[in-house]
């Protein structure tokens, strides 16, 4: 996604998942990556308290059993 800002053009990316999204548990990691990815766009946390903050709950729901 290309956004237009004035004197360039800037490239905004979303969330990837890469391969963790065929896991059947993505959806709620997702859920709580989301509103942390918000704070990082809007600049409220640091790139790295962000992947601190998402690693945790990767490594603690991604293959959680069901």
């Amino acid at each position: 996604m290309f956004e237009s800002s004035g004197a360039g053009v800037r490239r905004l990316s979303g969330q990837s998942g890469s391969g963790m999204l065929r896991y059947g548990n993505w959806p709620e990691v997702q859920r709580e990556l989301t509103p942390l990815y918000k704070e990082l766009q809007e600049n409220k946390m640091s790139v790295g308290e962000y992947g601190g903050r998402a690693t945790e709950i990767i490594d603690r729901l991604l293959l959680k059993k069901a």
